[in-house]
């Protein structure tokens, strides 16, 4: 009976694939982030925001309305959430949960590639940092 040597290992053994006992691959938990053509709405009243600020792990964007832009599936997400209660104040009466409004309202165009989410991100980076330079 010939002994195997703990230290060698054959390439099945070796590979960093998931292969699990069952021999089926395991299939990767993290899916392919999608990339949507949006345009946000313009302002409702006079206390909104003029630019939509959203910010996700870190990255702060800032949108201006009423523009179609391309944006990760996660900043969409952020816009969802992202709800101001509406309250109602009758006389005589406590203050009432009247609804929920979603604060940064959007309109979704169709889909988009990482590819153009990042040309254009760079684009308004660029057009920022000489805004910003020209006021200096």
């Amino acid at each position: 009976m010939a002994e195997s040597n703990p230290t060698t290992s054959t390439p099945e053994q070796s590979s960093n694939s998931q292969t699990p006992a069952s021999g089926k691959k395991v299939q990767s938990k993290e899916k392919a982030e999608k990339y949507f053509r949006v345009k946000f709405n313009a302002k409702s009243s006079a206390s909104d925001e003029d630019q939509v600020t959203l910010g996700c792990n870190g990255v702060l964007l800032k949108i201006q309305r009423e523009k179609e832009i391309i944006l990760p599936e996660r900043f969409l997400e952020v816009a969802d959430h992202t709800i101001s209660i509406q309250y109602r104040q009758m006389p005589g009466e406590k203050r009432k949960i009247a609804g929920k409004v979603q604060t940064f309202p959007y309109t979704r165009l169709g889909t988009s590639t990482k590819a153009e989410y990042l040309k254009m991100k760079k684009t308004g980076t660029q057009a920022t940092k000489k805004s910003i330079e020209l006021d200096d």
